[in-house]
């Protein structure tokens, strides 16, 4: 899995960890969770702190942050380079009632390929 799809997953099992589950799915899905935020957690960590780091940097005239183009596409192809890199990932199956309230596709569309609909 990539970087994305790891981000995208973990949303999607947020949405419904939730909802009431069996046990054995509210596990899983806790299981899946706690995989995912591995990787999930200090990417977005690293990419909150070195943004708050630019910002701090510079600075317009009028006292308003401004990041030069340069460190901005920088930081931009930095950040799709570690969108883009694959992990080692083992998630499990997961069990979900079809009719479950609350979950629209959207919301679990990052998961949607590890859930079995019962």
């Amino acid at each position: 899995m990539t970087t994305l799809q790891c981000i995208e997953a973990l949303k999607g099992f947020s949405a419904i960890s939730s909802k009431e589950l069996s046990f054995k799915s509210s596990f899983y899905v806790a299981q899946n969770i706690t995989k995912l935020e591995e990787v999930v957690k200090p990417f977005e960590q690293e990419r909150n702190k070195f943004i708050e780091t630019l910002r701090s940097k510079t600075f317009e005239e009028d006292g308003k942050p401004k990041v030069s183009d340069e460190a901005a596409k920088q930081f931009q192809d930095d950040v799709q380079e570690l969108l883009d890199q694959k992990h080692r990932i083992k998630i499990t199956s997961v069990q979900i009632p079809s009719d479950l309230e609350g979950v629209d596709a959207n919301s679990i569309k990052g998961c949607i390929k590890f859930l079995k609909m019962v």
